[in-house]
Protein backbone atom coordinates (compact mmCIF):
# COMPACT_ATOMS: atom_id res chain seq x y z
CA UNK A 1 0.00 0.00 0.00
CA UNK A 2 1.43 3.49 -1.45
CA UNK A 3 1.84 6.21 1.92
CA UNK A 4 1.52 9.91 0.60
CA UNK A 5 4.46 10.73 2.78
CA UNK A 6 3.67 14.62 2.49
CA UNK A 7 -0.31 13.83 3.58
CA UNK A 8 1.33 11.72 6.68
CA UNK A 9 3.81 14.73 7.51
CA UNK A 10 0.73 16.88 7.69
CA UNK A 11 -1.38 14.65 10.20
CA UNK A 12 -1.35 16.38 13.51
CA UNK A 13 -1.94 12.52 14.97
CA UNK A 14 1.46 11.88 13.78
CA UNK A 15 3.35 14.62 15.07
CA UNK A 16 2.29 13.71 18.74
CA UNK A 17 2.87 10.14 18.31
CA UNK A 18 6.54 11.28 17.13
CA UNK A 19 6.34 14.33 19.88
CA UNK A 20 5.23 11.18 22.53
CA UNK A 21 8.35 8.85 21.41
CA UNK A 22 10.76 11.68 21.68
CA UNK A 23 9.70 12.39 25.29
CA UNK A 24 9.75 8.87 26.15
CA UNK A 25 13.29 8.65 24.87
CA UNK A 26 14.25 11.38 26.65
CA UNK A 27 13.31 10.22 29.73
CA UNK A 28 14.47 6.96 29.42
CA UNK A 29 17.94 8.32 28.72
CA UNK A 30 18.12 10.50 31.83
CA UNK A 31 16.66 7.43 34.02
CA UNK A 32 19.62 5.39 32.06
CA UNK A 33 22.05 8.03 33.45
CA UNK A 34 20.75 8.36 36.66
CA UNK A 35 20.87 4.79 37.41
CA UNK A 36 24.24 4.43 36.03
CA UNK A 37 25.16 6.74 38.72
CA UNK A 38 23.43 4.86 41.66
CA UNK A 39 24.44 1.13 41.73
CA UNK A 40 23.08 -1.41 43.93
CA UNK A 41 25.72 -1.90 46.37
CA UNK A 42 26.12 2.07 46.87
CA UNK A 43 22.36 2.68 47.61
CA UNK A 44 22.27 -0.50 49.75
CA UNK A 45 25.11 1.00 52.14
CA UNK A 46 23.39 4.48 51.88
CA UNK A 47 20.19 2.81 53.22
CA UNK A 48 21.13 0.67 55.73
CA UNK A 49 22.07 4.01 57.79
CA UNK A 50 18.25 5.14 57.63
CA UNK A 51 15.69 3.90 59.50
CA UNK A 52 11.86 4.20 58.24
CA UNK A 53 10.94 7.02 59.56
CA UNK A 54 13.88 8.76 57.84
CA UNK A 55 13.31 6.96 54.32
CA UNK A 56 9.89 8.52 54.66
CA UNK A 57 10.79 12.01 55.75
CA UNK A 58 13.02 11.60 52.36
CA UNK A 59 10.32 10.42 50.52
CA UNK A 60 7.84 12.77 51.92
CA UNK A 61 10.20 16.08 51.07
CA UNK A 62 10.92 14.54 47.74
CA UNK A 63 7.60 14.38 46.39
CA UNK A 64 6.31 17.75 48.30
CA UNK A 65 9.05 19.77 46.64
CA UNK A 66 7.39 19.41 43.17
CA UNK A 67 4.42 20.68 44.46
CA UNK A 68 5.11 24.08 44.22
CA UNK A 69 5.72 23.82 40.71
CA UNK A 70 1.55 23.07 40.10
CA UNK A 71 1.49 26.86 40.65
CA UNK A 72 2.75 27.37 36.48
CA UNK A 73 -0.16 24.74 35.29
CA UNK A 74 -2.85 26.54 37.48
CA UNK A 75 -2.23 29.95 35.87
CA UNK A 76 -1.33 28.60 32.47
CA UNK A 77 -5.02 26.57 33.00
CA UNK A 78 -6.58 29.70 34.57
CA UNK A 79 -4.93 31.68 31.43
CA UNK A 80 -6.56 29.74 28.72
CA UNK A 81 -9.97 29.12 30.47
CA UNK A 82 -9.17 25.30 31.26
CA UNK A 83 -10.46 23.74 34.31
CA UNK A 84 -7.83 23.34 36.95
CA UNK A 85 -9.55 22.50 39.81
CA UNK A 86 -9.35 18.76 41.69
CA UNK A 87 -7.18 16.01 42.41
CA UNK A 88 -6.94 14.82 39.16
CA UNK A 89 -5.26 17.97 37.41
CA UNK A 90 -2.93 18.44 40.92
CA UNK A 91 -1.86 14.57 40.05
CA UNK A 92 -1.30 15.55 36.65
CA UNK A 93 0.83 18.50 36.99
CA UNK A 94 2.98 16.89 39.72
CA UNK A 95 3.81 13.87 37.12
CA UNK A 96 3.95 16.16 34.28
CA UNK A 97 7.01 18.53 36.32
CA UNK A 98 8.38 15.48 37.79
CA UNK A 99 9.51 14.00 34.16
CA UNK A 100 9.92 17.67 33.27
CA UNK A 101 12.45 17.92 36.07
CA UNK A 102 14.35 14.28 35.16
CA UNK A 103 14.19 15.12 31.53
CA UNK A 104 15.98 18.86 32.24
CA UNK A 105 17.32 21.24 29.33
CA UNK A 106 16.23 24.05 31.46
CA UNK A 107 12.53 23.87 31.19
CA UNK A 108 12.18 23.70 27.49
CA UNK A 109 10.21 19.58 28.33
CA UNK A 110 8.07 21.28 30.62
CA UNK A 111 6.86 24.00 28.42
CA UNK A 112 5.88 21.82 25.50
CA UNK A 113 4.39 18.83 28.35
CA UNK A 114 2.58 21.70 29.67
CA UNK A 115 1.12 22.68 26.23
CA UNK A 116 1.01 18.85 25.18
CA UNK A 117 -1.17 17.84 27.84
CA UNK A 118 -3.27 21.04 28.54
CA UNK A 119 -3.12 23.68 25.95
CA UNK A 120 -4.36 21.18 23.00
CA UNK A 121 -8.10 22.07 22.94
CA UNK A 122 -7.31 26.27 22.81
CA UNK A 123 -5.56 28.45 20.09
CA UNK A 124 -2.08 26.99 19.72
CA UNK A 125 -0.19 29.77 19.32
CA UNK A 126 -1.98 31.64 22.34
CA UNK A 127 -0.92 28.20 24.41
CA UNK A 128 2.62 27.70 23.09
CA UNK A 129 3.33 31.49 23.85
CA UNK A 130 1.97 31.62 27.56
CA UNK A 131 3.60 27.69 27.79
CA UNK A 132 6.98 29.47 26.61
CA UNK A 133 6.52 33.04 28.97
CA UNK A 134 5.45 30.63 32.32
CA UNK A 135 8.51 28.29 31.98
CA UNK A 136 10.68 31.41 31.97
CA UNK A 137 9.79 31.55 35.24
CA UNK A 138 11.17 28.23 36.29
CA UNK A 139 14.60 29.15 36.00
CA UNK A 140 14.29 32.59 37.88
CA UNK A 141 14.52 30.85 41.65
CA UNK A 142 17.33 29.06 40.63
CA UNK A 143 18.77 32.44 39.74
CA UNK A 144 17.86 34.35 42.45
CA UNK A 145 19.32 32.16 44.76
CA UNK A 146 22.66 31.27 42.55
CA UNK A 147 23.08 35.68 43.10
CA UNK A 148 22.12 35.12 47.16
CA UNK A 149 24.99 32.59 47.42
CA UNK A 150 27.11 34.05 45.18
CA UNK A 151 27.36 37.09 48.14
CA UNK A 152 28.55 34.07 50.30
CA UNK A 153 32.02 33.59 50.69
CA UNK A 154 31.92 30.91 52.46
CA UNK A 155 33.35 28.32 49.61
CA UNK A 156 36.68 29.45 47.93
CA UNK A 157 36.14 26.50 45.37
CA UNK A 158 32.90 28.00 44.38
CA UNK A 159 34.43 31.70 44.44
CA UNK A 160 37.10 30.86 42.01
CA UNK A 161 34.75 28.91 39.44
CA UNK A 162 32.02 31.63 39.74
CA UNK A 163 34.98 34.14 38.64
CA UNK A 164 36.21 31.94 35.68
CA UNK A 165 33.08 31.77 34.48
CA UNK A 166 31.83 35.09 35.04
CA UNK A 167 29.81 36.05 31.66
CA UNK A 168 27.52 33.25 32.38
CA UNK A 169 27.60 34.22 36.48
CA UNK A 170 26.97 37.72 34.87
CA UNK A 171 23.91 36.07 33.04
CA UNK A 172 22.35 34.22 35.52
CA UNK A 173 22.52 37.07 38.21
CA UNK A 174 20.15 39.40 35.97
CA UNK A 175 18.07 36.31 34.51
CA UNK A 176 15.19 36.94 36.84
CA UNK A 177 14.91 40.79 34.98
CA UNK A 178 14.27 39.01 31.79
CA UNK A 179 10.52 37.42 32.42
CA UNK A 180 9.50 40.29 34.44
CA UNK A 181 10.56 42.97 32.11
CA UNK A 182 8.93 40.98 28.96
CA UNK A 183 5.70 42.55 28.20
CA UNK A 184 2.98 39.76 28.25
CA UNK A 185 -0.08 41.46 28.61
CA UNK A 186 -1.97 38.31 29.30
CA UNK A 187 0.34 37.86 32.43
CA UNK A 188 -0.20 40.88 35.02
CA UNK A 189 2.66 42.09 37.36
CA UNK A 190 0.96 40.56 40.37
CA UNK A 191 0.79 37.08 38.68
CA UNK A 192 4.60 37.53 37.49
CA UNK A 193 5.45 37.83 41.73
CA UNK A 194 3.77 34.93 42.53
CA UNK A 195 5.71 32.77 39.70
CA UNK A 196 8.67 34.27 40.89
CA UNK A 197 7.80 33.47 44.32
CA UNK A 198 6.81 29.79 43.02
CA UNK A 199 10.24 29.30 41.46
CA UNK A 200 12.22 30.79 44.44
CA UNK A 201 10.17 28.24 46.76
CA UNK A 202 10.63 25.02 44.53
CA UNK A 203 14.53 25.87 44.56
CA UNK A 204 15.17 26.23 48.05
CA UNK A 205 12.01 22.65 48.71
CA UNK A 206 15.06 21.15 46.17
CA UNK A 207 17.82 22.06 48.58
CA UNK A 208 15.96 21.00 51.26
CA UNK A 209 16.15 17.75 50.28
CA UNK A 210 20.02 18.37 50.71
CA UNK A 211 19.56 19.65 53.86
CA UNK A 212 17.62 16.67 55.22
CA UNK A 213 20.06 14.24 53.89
CA UNK A 214 23.24 16.25 55.25
CA UNK A 215 21.51 16.13 59.05
CA UNK A 216 20.43 12.36 58.66
CA UNK A 217 23.23 11.18 57.47
CA UNK A 218 25.11 13.08 60.51
CA UNK A 219 26.95 14.92 57.87
CA UNK A 220 27.82 17.88 59.75
CA UNK A 221 28.72 20.18 56.15
CA UNK A 222 28.34 24.02 56.78
CA UNK A 223 24.71 25.28 56.13
CA UNK A 224 26.54 28.08 54.06
CA UNK A 225 28.99 25.80 52.25
CA UNK A 226 26.40 23.34 51.20
CA UNK A 227 23.77 26.46 49.59
CA UNK A 228 26.66 28.38 48.20
CA UNK A 229 27.58 24.70 46.33
CA UNK A 230 24.30 23.38 45.40
CA UNK A 231 22.81 26.29 43.72
CA UNK A 232 26.42 26.56 41.91
CA UNK A 233 26.22 22.90 40.78
CA UNK A 234 22.51 23.61 40.22
CA UNK A 235 23.19 26.77 38.17
CA UNK A 236 26.26 24.81 36.18
CA UNK A 237 23.97 21.71 35.32
CA UNK A 238 21.15 23.71 33.83
CA UNK A 239 23.71 25.82 31.65
CA UNK A 240 24.72 22.26 30.56
CA UNK A 241 21.37 21.57 28.95
CA UNK A 242 22.15 17.64 30.07
CA UNK A 243 19.18 15.69 31.35
CA UNK A 244 18.23 16.14 34.81
CA UNK A 245 21.97 17.28 35.05
CA UNK A 246 23.43 14.37 35.26
CA UNK A 247 27.10 14.17 35.99
CA UNK A 248 27.58 17.99 35.81
CA UNK A 249 25.41 18.58 38.77
CA UNK A 250 27.74 15.72 40.83
CA UNK A 251 31.11 16.60 39.75
CA UNK A 252 30.69 20.37 40.27
CA UNK A 253 28.63 19.66 43.81
CA UNK A 254 31.70 17.13 44.98
CA UNK A 255 34.33 19.75 43.67
CA UNK A 256 32.80 22.64 45.37
CA UNK A 257 32.85 20.58 48.96
CA UNK A 258 36.33 19.45 49.02
CA UNK A 259 37.97 23.07 50.46
CA UNK A 260 35.40 22.63 53.16
CA UNK A 261 36.68 19.04 54.31
CA UNK A 262 34.06 17.40 52.34
CA UNK A 263 35.48 13.71 51.12
CA UNK A 264 33.93 12.98 47.63
CA UNK A 265 32.88 9.11 49.43
CA UNK A 266 30.54 11.57 51.85
CA UNK A 267 29.05 14.22 48.72
CA UNK A 268 28.48 10.90 47.36
CA UNK A 269 26.05 9.43 49.58
CA UNK A 270 24.54 12.89 50.03
CA UNK A 271 23.76 12.78 46.27
CA UNK A 272 22.84 9.57 45.93
CA UNK A 273 19.52 10.90 48.90
CA UNK A 274 19.13 13.67 46.51
CA UNK A 275 19.10 11.60 43.02
CA UNK A 276 17.12 8.45 44.57
CA UNK A 277 14.35 10.93 46.39
CA UNK A 278 14.01 13.49 44.43
CA UNK A 279 14.65 12.26 40.58
CA UNK A 280 14.11 7.97 40.85
CA UNK A 281 10.73 7.46 43.33
CA UNK A 282 8.69 10.20 42.38
CA UNK A 283 9.60 9.24 38.43
CA UNK A 284 8.72 6.07 39.22
CA UNK A 285 5.11 7.35 40.56
CA UNK A 286 4.98 9.92 37.66
CA UNK A 287 4.94 6.92 35.29
CA UNK A 288 2.19 4.83 37.09
CA UNK A 289 0.30 7.92 37.13
CA UNK A 290 0.22 8.41 33.47
CA UNK A 291 -0.46 4.64 32.46
CA UNK A 292 -3.29 4.81 34.71
CA UNK A 293 -4.04 8.10 33.09
CA UNK A 294 -3.47 6.37 29.63
CA UNK A 295 -5.59 3.48 30.40
CA UNK A 296 -8.77 5.28 31.74
CA UNK A 297 -8.59 7.41 28.08
CA UNK A 298 -8.39 4.01 26.46
CA UNK A 299 -11.38 2.73 28.25
CA UNK A 300 -13.81 5.55 27.92
CA UNK A 301 -12.85 6.04 24.10
CA UNK A 302 -13.80 1.91 23.97
CA UNK A 303 -16.74 2.39 26.50
CA UNK A 304 -17.96 5.35 24.03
Amino acid sequence: MKINFFKWIRDVRHWKTIYLFMMISIVTYSMIGLCRQLSVSSIQKVLQLLTGQKIFALLFLGCLAVTPMIVYDKVYADKLSVPSRGGFFNMTSWSLNVVNNVAGTGGMVGASLRYALLGQHVNAHTATKMSFHISLFSLSGLSINYSISALLIKNNNVSILAGSLSYISFLIIVYPLIPLMLKTPSLKFPTKLILLMTSVIEWFACFGIVLLSNAILNLNIDLFVLYQSYFFSAALGVASLIPGSAGSFDLSLTETLKPAGVLPNTSASLLILYRLFYYVIPTILAVVWFILLKTNILQSKANK
